[in-house]
């Protein structure tokens, strides 16, 4: 008989969507109340990556919207999977 073995490290993760923010306004980046969070994010150390669900330009968006979202992924020092 074989017995299983499971890894016992913890780890976090953070999930986000819709973080472009409300209809009707196009934020430089990302929704200002999800950057807020950024500080506690990146504070716990057990947060080893973020995944983004969906929504995250605005409709219609510009290559300068996903500049702008490139560069908020890249301040939280984490990788960020869409």
């Amino acid at each position: 008989m074989h017995s299983l073995s499971y890894e016992t490290d913890a780890y976090s993760f953070f999930i986000a969507g819709h973080i472009y923010g409300k209809p009707g306004i196009n934020n430089v980046g990302f929704h200002p109340p999800f950057k807020d969070k950024y500080d506690y994010i990146k504070a716990r150390t057990e947060i080893e990556f973020g995944v983004l669900t969906g929504d995250i330009v605005y409709p219609n968006p510009v290559e300068q919207d996903w500049i702008e979202v490139d560069a908020d992924i890249d301040s939280l020092g984490l990788p960020v999977y869409m």
